[in-house]
């Protein structure tokens, strides 16, 4: 491990119990209070010329039927996204497995007031359930985020049971 990894050894596991859905949590980054989001965070770090504060949020839903196949998911989920996020730019989207689950790692990067972002997400559909994790940080922090990004996508763990948000 070099000075730039991450130790994931020291890093906890936060859990919805409701749900079964769950990400690694890096120490020292804060849970957030008063979103939809199942599990939300935030990096504590914040840059003295910048005032975006790199998070991720976990959000569990349960679609419509006919978006339970996971294709179909992630089509309406890039077609919401191009929808709701201005100048969204569709940088890449690869398949994963995310909990031993088929699903997508879709990258992209858009506009949101003053800031240029960029947006990770996982997604997988399970018995039912959309688990998506989006991974947001501004582009200038990008190079510093996104190891951290892949480390609490590669350890996140779909919905498999319970209500959605």
């Amino acid at each position: 491990m070099t000075d730039d990894e991450p130790d994931v050894q020291r890093w906890e596991f936060l859990a919805d119990e409701a749900t079964g859905a769950g990400i690694p949590r890096p120490p020292r980054w804060q849970q957030r209070d008063g979103t939809s989001a199942l599990i939300a965070l935030v990096d504590p770090f914040m840059p003295r010329d910048r005032a975006f504060r790199p998070n991720v949020n976990v959000v569990v839903e349960r679609p419509h039927e006919i978006l339970t196949d996971l294709d179909a998911f992630t089509a309406r989920s890039i077609q919401n996204m191009r929808g709701g996020l201005t100048d969204l730019q569709l940088i890449d989207v690869q398949p994963a497995v995310i909990g031993g689950y088929p699903g997508h790692h879709v990258t992209s990067a858009y506009r949101s007031g003053i800031y240029a972002l960029a947006l990770e997400q996982w997604w997988t559909v399970v018995g039912g359930l959309g688990t998506t994790l989006s991974a947001t940080c501004s582009v200038e922090d990008y190079a510093r985020m996104a190891p951290v990004f892949e480390l609490i996508g590669g350890g996140l763990v779909p919905a498999t049971r319970g209500a959605a948000t």
